[in-house]
């Protein structure tokens, strides 16, 4: 059992103190809250038929959660530094960032008015999960 293998199987997750609600993530949530109710306002007001009301919403909950999945695959360990596991968990990933791009991408086209709204929303949600402490 080597250095390196002892600092892996250390559970540094049961020692380090849990996180603290800060003003920065009173903030984001304020930031989150005003984008969410815009795209709220955008989808009831808009000119749209129910129909195509529901593919916004439908899209805009796929390209919002995508990064939230991926941010979960991120926090996978793997055992073996050449397993398969993170192989599939690499293509998953790059699967995910697919499925992020062609939804922004319906967006843009078929909802022109809420599509900016959604990429700065997912923009928010990536800037404050990397900023997380």
């Amino acid at each position: 059992m080597g250095r390196d293998q002892l600092l892996e199987d250390f559970p540094w997750f049961v020692l380090s103190p849990p996180r603290r609600l800060t003003i920065g993530d009173l903030m984001a949530g304020v930031v989150l809250a005003a984008l969410g109710c815009a795209l709220w306002a955008v989808a009831l007001h808009s000119p749209w038929s129910d129909d195509k009301r529901t593919a916004f919403g439908i899209v805009t909950l796929i390209s919002l959660g995508v990064p939230l999945a991926q941010w979960g695959l991120a926090g996978i360990k793997s055992r073996r530094p050449r397993s398969g596991l993170e192989t599939s968990l690499g293509f998953l990933s790059y699967f995910l960032a697919m499925v992020a791009y062609i939804c922004l991408f319906v967006l843009a086209i078929g909802f022109p008015e809420g599509g900016g709204l959604v990429a700065l929303t997912m923009l928010v949600l990536v800037i404050y999960r990397t900023t997380w402490d």
